[in-house]
């Protein structure tokens, strides 16, 4: 029997948020007989066990600390030089670019690099950077993937070609179910007669979570039977638990950590709030439309996250009224929830379809290198 291809991915950190999320549900629902999976990171993360578990490989060096890039680089080059792979798929953003030149300084010949991000301002400064780093990376890579056209646009150009591959996840993992909606509810310590507002995604840059406390503050006054869960980690959670304490909201709003469960938290949801965008695509929003979760959404988050389900509502920031009446609005509908699975299948949001979709890929760009090793000996980027 053949040895499965040995895929490298580039990672910060495999955590259970963002594209390490959705890496790690990826991973689960390839072929592993005949594509396997390991990964190069630079921090431990949450999935790492469960990785070398299932016949993955975890490699951790500190290539992305922000002070010695010439000894950052010489770590990568030592790490490719020691281990061969045929294709190396990078997603660490701007930074890709030396990654990916050292893999093709190390004759790796598929090197992907693959756009998580998501729209965000940049200084003058920051832009001038991040312009020389795309520059790297269209001349070293071979093949470029994006999360969305947003993402693609914002690391390669405007008119460069790139493979888009959507944030999927397993429709059947996503299904709303009633018993998981009261186990999660148990959880919290609240009831089905409570509404349940959520918030699911990082604590770092917590101006909008502040807000959205704020926010959360005037509907209680209205609405006595109003909750709050915040799911997350980040340096500004226990500030946002100081904040609520100080406005008497402790008994109304609920912290917990990042959990692999997050289908189980979204059905105890009502709602999902997401009153900023972020650094990175927010698939949990495709996550929480999978399970049929209507989302309010600040309207400088990506509209490609709308998988046109009826869910979604873009509201401005600068109208803060507007988020309080359509939550009072959403508490009264009482409605019935369903899953999106058709949604997910024909939106293109399906993770087994995708799952076969990467395969493929994997496989084709294998014999094509075989082939050129046959025909004119190993190659040298």
């Amino acid at each position: 029997m053949n040895s499965p291809t040995r895929v490298l991915h580039v990672v910060a950190a495999m955590n259970r948020s963002g594209e390490a999320k959705f890496l790690m549900n990826l991973y689960r629902a390839m072929n592993r007989a005949e594509i396997q999976f390991d990964f190069l990171t630079a921090f431990p993360g949450d999935y790492d066990d469960e990785i070398r578990n299932t016949g993955g490989k975890v490699y951790e060096i500190p290539f992305l600390t922000k002070s010695g890039r010439l000894r950052n680089e010489k770590l990568l080059a030592s790490f490719l030089a020691a281990n061969t792979y045929q294709i190396v798929h990078v997603h660490t953003g701007y930074s890709a670019g030396s990654i990916l030149a050292q893999a093709k300084e190390n004759g790796v010949p598929v090197r992907i690099a693959h756009s998580h991000l998501s729209e965000g301002r940049e200084d003058f400064l920051e832009k001038t950077i991040n312009i020389f780093a795309a520059k790297r990376i269209r001349l070293s890579a071979t093949h470029r993937f994006a999360c969305s056209l947003e993402a693609g646009k914002r690391l390669f150009g405007k008119n460069t070609f790139f493979i888009q591959v959507n944030y999927a996840v397993d429709p059947e993992r996503f299904r709303f179910r009633t018993v998981s909606r009261k186990a999660a509810r148990l959880a919290w310590g609240w009831r089905e007669e409570h509404f349940v507002i959520g918030y699911i995604g990082g604590m770092s840059q917590a101006d909008h979570l502040f807000w959205l406390l704020a926010r959360f503050e005037q509907l209680v006054s209205a609405m006595p039977k109003a909750r709050l869960v915040m799911i997350g980690e980040g340096p500004m959670k226990s500030r946002l638990k100081e904040e609520a304490e100080k406005k008497g909201l402790e008994n109304y709003v609920h912290f917990d950590a990042q959990t692999d469960e997050c289908s189980a938290v979204l059905n105890g949801m009502d709602v999902l709030t997401r009153p900023g965008s972020s650094r990175m695509f927010p698939g949990v929003l495709i996550e929480a439309q999978s399970s049929g979760l209507p989302c309010l959404v600040a309207d400088d988050v990506s509209r490609e996250t709308d998988m046109e389900s009826g869910l979604m509502q873009f509201l401005p920031l600068k109208r803060p009224q507007k988020w309080e009446e359509e939550l009072v609005r959403l508490s009264r509908l009482k409605m019935q929830r369903r899953s999106e699975t058709r949604s997910v299948k024909q939106k293109g949001y399906d993770m087994n379809s995708t799952a076969r979709e990467m395969e493929s890929f994997y496989r084709s760009r294998t014999r094509e290198t075989v082939y050129e090793e046959e025909k004119h000996g190993p190659t040298h980027a």
